[in-house]
């Protein structure tokens, strides 16, 4: 990490349950800090995935939480190393993903 760095991130959800992981990130980043912007990544060909850019108040301005919220049912989940990485799960309930 450095100054230019930004945080990734992204939930697999049951269908329907959406805007209750943007909800609860919303409120777990308010408990750092006040949030300065909010930008939701209009809906694009990639089906089941959504996506909102987080500038805290009190972060660096370079520092930004990239926040993903995919369906359970969406096809894609962003796995491919050579694109995304190395993906590392915290939590991973029943090993479904």
């Amino acid at each position: 990490m450095d100054d230019w760095s930004d945080i990734d991130a992204y939930v697999v959800v049951d269908d329907g349950r959406v805007n209750d992981a943007f909800l609860a990130v919303e409120k777990a980043s308010r408990s750092l800090s006040q949030i300065k912007q909010k930008y939701d990544v209009p809906q694009s060909g990639r089906h089941g995935i959504f996506q909102a850019f987080y500038e805290l108040k009190d972060a660096s301005d370079y520092l930004v939480i990239d926040f993903a919220v995919l369906q359970l049912s969406c096809p894609d989940k962003l796995l491919e190393i050579e694109i995304h990485g190395n993906n590392v799960f915290h939590f991973n309930k029943n090993n479904r993903i």
